[in-house]
């Protein structure tokens, strides 16, 4: 993994969430951490409802296009790491990683891209100037073979970042298990093909949806009306198999179309293998109220799509039903 990144070292985990908390600790206590909006609400709670009480860690969230919000949320002797994830939740929005990672070596803060949903056959993060890029499992990297795996790159030349990552996952016992990493090794075989399928279909995908009087927008940064669509082209190879979509409805309609959906299953977050779809209004944000969830940008009708490997007619055909 340090090879297809163009790090200079890669550590595997016992989970996603046990590299996260690694990585976390690479900052003291009270440290003040830059995040890119629109983070996996894992990662989110993660941040919140863990690391504010237990490390006192103080918190900006930032659009991480915008070098200004970044200049204007750094924090002189008190920032320490800015963290993105890109292409992120809730709407497939990208970083710019070109820009964060010139910004955080100009501040000398430790530069963090969770690249789980690009895998790095679409996007290297540490070509771009991060010191660290992280992969969270089960997803695309693995295919869905690993049921829970975590994995951390670290860029050439950053050789205290490599020990003190060492030391803490050897203190926290978070290494996986030797079947873990055979598991591993096998899935990254077959990596970039299963990459190229994905990717195809999306393609297709999100052009039928932009056709669909049922859907208000398609969000996925391949469309060449999307906001994004010049990043994706300068950072990524490809625009990867994750996108959004709105349905033209209220809550209770958009619950009634994916009820309808047959191939495609409930989840949250890709498998790898089978394509999943969720509906963030109906899942992880149900308990917050409709104006809240208005102003985090998480209409009724958003539901996010991560492709997996089946026939691009076979999703075309589910969508379609469950849409008319």
């Amino acid at each position: 993994m340090a090879d297809l990144e163009g790090g200079s070292h890669g550590f595997a985990f016992s989970s996603g969430r046990a590299a996260i908390a690694c990585v976390l600790e690479l900052v003291n206590s009270g440290s003040h951490v830059i995040l890119s909006e629109g983070l996996h609400g894992e990662r989110y709670r993660l941040f919140e409802d863990i690391r504010r009480r237990s490390s006192g860690l103080r918190i900006s969230y930032v659009d991480p296009t915008d070098q200004k919000a970044l200049e204007e949320a750094f924090v002189p002797d008190e920032t320490k790491m800015v963290w993105v994830e890109s292409p992120a939740s809730p709407k497939a929005g990208l970083a710019d990683l070109a820009m964060i990672a010139e910004f955080a070596r100009d501040q000398d803060l430790i530069s963090v891209c969770d690249n789980s949903n690009a895998t790095p056959c679409l996007q290297r993060p540490i070509e771009h100037g991060f010191i660290l890029s992280l992969h969270s499992t089960p997803g695309y990297l693995y295919g869905g073979i690993l049921e829970d795996a975590g994995l951390a790159v670290v860029a050439p030349d950053q050789e205290f970042t490599v020990d003190k990552l060492g030391f803490v996952r050897a203190s926290l016992g978070a290494a996986p298990t030797s079947a873990d990493l055979e598991l591993a090794r096998r899935a990254l075989g077959s990596l970039e093909i299963r990459m190229e399928r994905v990717c195809d279909t999306a393609e297709r995908v999100a052009g039928f949806l932009a056709d669909q009087p049922g859907v208000d927008v398609v969000f996925y940064p391949g469309s060449p009306d999307n906001r994004n669509s010049v990043l994706a082209k300068r950072q990524m190879k490809r625009p990867g198999g994750f996108l959004s979509f709105v349905i033209d409805g209220d809550f209770d309609h958009t619950r009634s179309v994916l009820a309808k959906l047959r191939l495609i299953k409930r989840g949250i977050g890709p498998s790898g293998l089978e394509s999943r779809i969720d509906h963030p209004s109906d899942d992880h944000f149900s308990m917050v109220p409709p104006e809240i969830r208005s102003g985090l940008d998480l209409e009724d009708g958003l539901c996010r799509l991560w492709i997996g490997l089946e026939d691009a007619e076979d999703l075309i055909g589910d969508l379609k039903g469950a849409l008319t």
